[in-house]
């Protein structure tokens, strides 16, 4: 029997999102939902050069690093709901659901907070 953590390990070192969608046991409606949330993803480096300028006003600085922070993890979180919603899809379809809906949560939250600011 193989340790679960070895086997969490290699799933993550054996990790590959072009594979991940050329899965043809998944509906192509999934998988068009799911790059659509990462194409929020090509916004990434514009966002993150606009945090720079959140720093101006002392004021706002404890406002500020939680939403850098946010932005810093943005893409990674996105990969991540949608790697776990590709994982367990065959197994669990509301759960593989809820991860893609959990992400478009994370981009409007993302959004609202960098309006909000």
């Amino acid at each position: 029997m193989q340790n679960p953590i070895n086997k969490l390990l290699r799933s993550f070192i054996d990790f590959d999102l072009g594979k991940m969608f050329h899965r043809p046991d998944l509906p192509l409606a999934y998988r068009i939902v799911n790059w659509i949330v990462l194409l929020f993803t090509l916004a990434w480096p514009i966002l993150f050069f606009f945090t720079l300028f959140l720093f101006d006003s002392p004021a706002n600085e404890s406002k500020a690093k939680p939403l850098m922070i946010l932005v810093l993890f943005y893409p990674f979180i996105l990969i991540a709901f949608t790697y776990a919603g590709f994982k367990v899809f065959n197994r669990n379809r509301s759960l593989a659901y809820a991860f893609t809906f959990w992400s478009y949560l994370f981009v409007a939250i993302v959004i609202f907070m960098f309006f909000r600011f």
